[in-house]
């Protein structure tokens, strides 16, 4: 079965195969990172029992009475006398060292399951805002709507790196719902339409395939074991202190011989804790690269451009700087960037990304290893903003007309650059192949199909997603019933139930809404999403339950809107609180039998004109599945919504491949003529939502299923 058409199948219906290649691969990584746990408390364990034995024989030569000794005498005899092993002290020092980076872990993950919004700020990033009318940020905005859209994921915030001019990237987040997407300045300036499209579809593989949510985990986990050398630090300062004299005069560091059980403990921690940080951050550094190959790959069959990324990516060779970051958390962030953002060390071992000669050579085979000469600051001086330095006779630019251009924070590099590249007229730069910079490459019918599609939605509607007040009402007008009594009920309980002026605006929008086809509503949904970030916790519970409210008052609930509605608040959750994502409890279909007679009996309605045709529609997809012969057809009254809604819950808790073939068979069920339609594979694409699946757009009812 082909789900969505040519190439783009592997996209589609592969989500699952690649989340279970990414949760064995955190499975591998949590086994080495235990390993290397061991391999810490280890070195806690002789560094410390060392010591022990060295004091205890010391002491043991000098006076049998070792009672009048201090407390670290004491435990040296009490450790020691036994010899280099000792059981008890291993068990003390293991629970000490695995508390230390339980807690230290535990800390920094609490820190950032509250989204990818948190981590980008962290790496000093400046969130886009959606009405902005700088024409590089505008243009990486639509490339990132594209790749939502193409891809069948919410659209990501966007943030740029106002302060790192080299060529870099990154995707940060637990999950697909509250991912962020950023891009470093020079990467804005530098690259051109279809290397930005590149970079952006390589970072959306990292979403896609579930490296996204391993990436975070391992900042958390090194985080831990940095922990180590974080304590062994204030130990060992803590043994060198200053003291003030009569005359209030500071001096020092002043040794204390009785803090010295304190310095060397902390010299074990720090010398074990580096330790293990080295192979945690050489195991972190192996999984990486592996995972860079692989989501070029996947750019390359997401944008069907190699010349895109490999362009990018000699850029970055041809740049001074490279792709290297000057934020001071470059280092535990380093595996997340598209290039790698740190200096080489330990002869590359460390390096977390792939060396950009073999990186272009995959996408390539031709490169010849030489990289054009880029310049940052012969981009500036060409620029709109740089413009303004030639008006005005080579002098300085006014910072504050500078400013209202771009902004406060992109002012600053802006005079910093262009002021350098006025004083080195003789950059040298590569111009682009194309002279507008902005020259598409040959896209992938998905992410063609996206741009198509944004571009046929209403400029007024496509504006409404872009402000939190008119994303509620336009969310509103999706939902609301095409039939003229229903839909005077739900306005004019909206109207009581809603702040004033969003039934008006809901009047206005519906005028356009009711002209869209159905392949319009989840883009326009996943475009929303961005803005209603925006609400209060406040105002997102009230939204909640208008949503409820608007889909119960329909005379006829639908089970598209049913399941659009439900799709944004999932969307939206995360935002407003941790979600616990719930557990895996089904590895097999048969406990889940009459949950899948009643999706495919519900689902099998859809489309259908009468009972006979919806019953062949039912058999058709139950075919796919095993045990079929016990699956039957269900009455409309013992499938409606709440019976679909708890259906859809417990596959929520079934394995990925369990959630694969039920979609096949739901998909089956849709397509029984041999063709899905538009309503239809929407309807697919949001029940695959709810089982945190991204499914890209259906090209056309011709196109979408070939059985």
């Amino acid at each position: 079965m082909n789900f969505a058409g040519g190439d783009d199948s592997g996209l589609a219906m592969d989500f699952f195969g690649q989340q279970t290649r990414a949760r064995a691969s955190t499975h591998r990584l949590v086994g080495l990172f235990g390993v290397a746990l061991g391999l810490t408390n280890l070195a806690i364990y002789f560094a410390l029992a060392g010591v022990f034995q060295f004091t205890y024989q010391l002491t043991a030569l000098g006076a049998r009475d070792y009672s009048r000794h201090g407390w670290f005498v004491k435990l040296a005899h009490y450790f020691g006398r036994d010899g280099i092993w000792n059981w008890e002290l291993a068990g003390w020092v293991t629970l000490f060292a695995t508390t230390v980076i339980g807690l230290v872990s535990w800390c920094k993950l609490r820190q950032l399951s509250r989204g990818g919004a948190v981590v980008a700020h962290l790496l000093g990033g400046r969130l886009v805002p959606f009405s902005t009318d700088d024409s590089e940020q505008r243009l990486l905005l639509n490339v990132v709507e594209e790749m939502a859209i193409a891809s069948g994921v919410p659209v990501p915030e966007v943030y740029v790196l106002d302060e790192e001019s080299g060529i870099n990237a990154f995707a940060v987040g637990n999950e697909i719902t509250d991912a962020a997407v950023g891009v470093t300045f020079g990467a804005l300036k530098l690259l051109t339409r279809a290397e930005l499209q590149g970079v952006i579809a390589h970072e959306f593989s990292h979403i896609l395939n579930g490296d996204m949510r391993l990436n975070t985990r391992l900042i958390g986990w090194l985080h831990g074991v940095l922990g180590l050398v974080v304590l062994g630090r204030i130990l060992t300062l803590d043994f060198l202190r200053r003291a003030r004299t009569a005359e209030g005069q500071w001096v020092g560091p002043i040794f204390h011989p009785v803090l010295l059980p304190a310095f060397v403990v902390g010299w074990i921690c720090l010398v074990a804790g580096s330790f293990g940080a080295f192979f945690a951050r050489l195991i972190k550094s192996a999984v990486s690269r592996q995972r860079e190959y692989l989501a070029d790959a996947a750019a390359v069959q997401f944008t069907r451009n190699p010349e895109g990324i490999a362009g990018a990516l000699k850029k970055i060779g041809g740049l001074r700087g490279h792709s290297l970051l000057a934020t001071a958390r470059a280092e535990e962030a380093s595996h997340m960037y598209f290039g790698d953002g740190m200096k080489p060390r330990w002869f590359g071992f460390l390096a977390t990304h792939p060396p950009l000669t073999k990186r272009i050579q995959r996408i390539n085979p031709h490169f010849d290893g030489k990289f054009p000469a880029v310049s940052l600051e012969r981009v500036l001086r060409e620029s709109r903003v740089t413009e303004l330095y030639r008006e005005q006779g080579g002098k300085p630019v006014d910072f504050e007309k500078l400013a209202a251009i771009v902004g406060p924070a992109a002012a600053v590099q802006e005079v910093l650059y262009a002021d350098a590249a006025r004083k080195d007229p003789m950059a040298a730069a590569t111009p682009p192949a194309d002279p507008t910079g902005r020259r598409d490459g040959v896209p992938l019918v998905n992410v063609e199909f996206a741009r198509v599609l944004l571009g046929t939605i209403p400029v007024p509607l496509h504006v409404a997603t872009q402000t939190a007040f008119s994303a509620v009402a336009l969310i509103y007008a999706l939902l609301c019933s095409k039939e003229s009594a229903v839909r005077a009920r739900q306005l004019a309980g909206l109207s009581d139930r809603t702040e004033p002026g969003v039934t008006s605006e809901l009047k206005r929008l519906l005028v356009l809404t009711d002209k869209l086809d159905a392949g319009h509503f989840l883009p326009l949904a996943d475009l929303a999403v961005r803005a209603l970030r925006g609400l209060s916790p406040e105002q997102f519970d009230s939204f909640q339950s208008h949503l409820a409210w608007l889909v119960a008052e329909d005379s006829q609930i639908d089970l598209f809107e049913y399941m659009l509605q439900r799709m944004v608040v999932r969307h939206l959750q995360p935002h407003f609180g941790p979600v616990r994502k719930p557990p895996v409890q089904y590895y097999s279909l048969k406990p889940l039998l009459a949950d899948s007679a009643v999706l495919l009996s519900g689902l099998a309605r859809i489309g259908s004109e009468g009972e006979e045709e919806a019953a062949t529609a039912f058999r058709h997809g139950a075919a796919l599945l095993p045990a079929s012969a016990e699956l039957k057809f269900l009455p409309l009254s013992e499938c409606n919504l709440l019976q679909i809604d708890a259906a859809i819950e417990n596959f929520a808790q079934a394995t990925p491949p369990l959630k694969q073939l039920l979609l096949t068979a739901l998909t089956a069920a849709a397509a029984t003529d041999g063709l899905l339609q538009r309503r239809e594979a929407e309807l697919l694409r949001a029940i695959a939502d709810a089982f945190g699946a991204p499914v890209p757009p259906y090209l056309s009812a011709a196109q979408a299923v070939t059985l």
